[in-house]
């Protein structure tokens, strides 16, 4: 049974709004290259959360203000040392960096990050999709018949042998297509045990994955040093 995998290869083909050469790969109806004002567009989830970023900032609530307010005796004095020490807010701000700084500075900045929405993380550069991966429910099956039908024949594939702590070894399987258009790549988990997941897709551009591998080649680098 390849349902899972099926269904989401065949959305990969849904072309987008998006530059030309990167609007073949698809997940989730977001296209490689589409920018983060058309992402938004489509996830008004996402749009919504990034609203609420931009117009509910902690506000501070000095002890003046806190003596104007209606509250009773008990309530005003709980929250009096933290309004005369400038630390009272009417939203919690510890919160609020950890909701918004991420997605504000991807959304407004164009810094590199990422957003998850619909079982897929995707990231974005400077304003732009530039990688989508999306762990499939599906069966126990690796989903690579699907895969060769959507993309064709892998550029290349490797075992990767592996091992849990009770001695139990397997071989995970990667699948790769280096395409003109962008760089796929499947990953299929060989645990014996199964589990409620499939494998994961990931799609990404080709400017990112140059990105990717000089930053793998720098690391390994200063390891050899």
């Amino acid at each position: 049974m390849r349902l899972g995998l099926a269904m989401v290869l065949a959305l990969c083909g849904a072309p987008q709004m998006v530059a030309q050469t990167h609007s073949i790969f698809a997940i989730k109806g977001h296209a490689i290259g589409e920018t983060i004002a058309t992402f938004l567009t489509a996830e008004p989830g996402i749009q919504s959360a990034l609203d609420d970023c931009h117009h509910r900032i902690p506000k501070q609530i000095s002890w003046d203000e806190l003596k104007r307010r209606k509250m009773d005796s008990l309530e005003k004095s709980l929250y009096e040392r933290q309004a005369k020490a400038g630390l009272l807010y009417d939203r919690d701000p510890a919160e609020y960096h950890s909701k918004c700084d991420r997605i504000l500075a991807t959304a407004d900045r164009g810094a590199v990050g990422d957003i998850e929405a619909n079982g897929a993380t995707f990231t974005f550069d400077q304003g732009n999709l530039v990688k989508i991966s999306s762990l499939l429910k599906a069966s126990n099956e690796n989903g690579l018949d699907d895969a060769i039908e959507k993309f064709g024949k892998p550029t290349r594939q490797d075992a990767i042998a592996y091992h849990n702590g009770f001695g139990a070894t397997w071989q995970n399987q990667m699948s790769v297509w280096d395409l003109p258009g962008a760089y796929v790549m499947l990953f299929a988990d060989g645990n014996p045990s199964g589990g409620d997941w499939g494998p994961l897709l990931t799609v990404e551009s080709r400017g990112e994955r140059q990105k990717e591998e000089a930053a793998e080649k720098a690391r390994k680098n200063s390891v050899d040093q």
